[in-house]
């Protein structure tokens, strides 16, 4: 099996029916990836975006996603709303 699980950003908004450009909150990010934890025992890697807004929200982001179980979280050094290069 595989070693570890990247969540990428694009996947959960495309599985939410979103444009991967901010448009899935936090929560409802969060709310997928806790659903993948709940079925996988492997290390869960998430793609943060940009935080989600500032560093309050990254803070947050990052304490629910530690109650979830996540690994960790890759966040990009842009700015918010994301700026996509399609």
């Amino acid at each position: 099996g595989f070693e570890g699980i990247w969540a990428s950003g694009l996947s959960i908004s495309a599985s939410l029916g979103l444009r991967d450009n901010n448009e899935a909150s936090w929560t409802q990010v969060c709310d997928v990836v806790e659903y993948m934890a709940d079925v996988t025992g492997v290390p869960i890697l998430l793609d943060g975006d940009t935080g989600f807004g500032d560093f309050n929200n990254a803070r947050r982001l990052v304490r629910k996603l530690d109650a979830i179980g996540v690994a960790g979280v890759c966040m990009e050094d842009k700015v918010f709303p994301k700026m996509n290069s399609f």
